[in-house]
């Protein structure tokens, strides 16, 4: 692929940044980027700077472009230059409700602040979250401390390998469960 042979020409393991693809409105491309985003998470030494928030739906290229390179920016910082800073805001991992209560299935996230963030998801399914002002029921803050699920779910190499989605399987497993 690119990277190893990039990697095979310099004769070192380079760090590898790039920017997913945009929130341009084509039916596949909610897949080819959460096909980015298990890239970066499965091959080493390679970080992906997201742009939904920035994109347009009829221009693949993000209009604002400063805004996305300063992600490129934060994660060379935090992860060639070992800076101790927060590089990456929240990610989604899986959201399902059980009669009045939601239940947050995944890994603790990073408690970084944002604004809305839309995502289009697989199914025609949009998604729109934020970090700004979100606290647990309680009045406690997850700004700089993050979500933290009441379910821990961590994504395994093996299960990559496997085309195994472990966090789906477990919130299917769990809703099983308590039927």
């Amino acid at each position: 692929n690119l990277i190893s042979s990039w990697r095979n020409l310099w004769k070192e393991k380079l760090p590898f940044y790039f920017v997913q693809l945009s929130s341009i409105d084509r039916p596949s491309w909610p897949y080819f980027r959460d096909m980015q985003r298990k890239a970066a998470q499965e091959i080493p030494n390679t970080f992906m700077a997201v742009s939904t928030d920035f994109g347009d739906s009829l221009n693949v290229h993000p209009i604002h472009k400063q805004p996305v390179g300063e992600r490129l920016a934060l994660l060379a910082l935090k992860n060639t230059y070992h800076k101790n800073i927060i590089a990456n805001g929240p990610t989604i991992k899986s959201a399902y409700q059980k009669a009045e209560k939601v239940h947050t299935l995944g890994t603790t996230t990073a408690g970084a602040d944002g604004n809305v963030i839309y995502a289009g998801l697989p199914g025609g399914i949009s998604l729109q979250f934020t970090g700004l002002g979100v606290y647990y029921p309680d009045g406690a803050e997850t700004q700089r401390v993050g979500i933290k699920p009441d379910i821990l779910v961590k994504q395994t190499i093996e299960g990559y390998r496997k085309n195994e989605d472990e966090q789906l399987n477990k919130a299917v497993e769990y809703l099983q469960r308590i039927k």
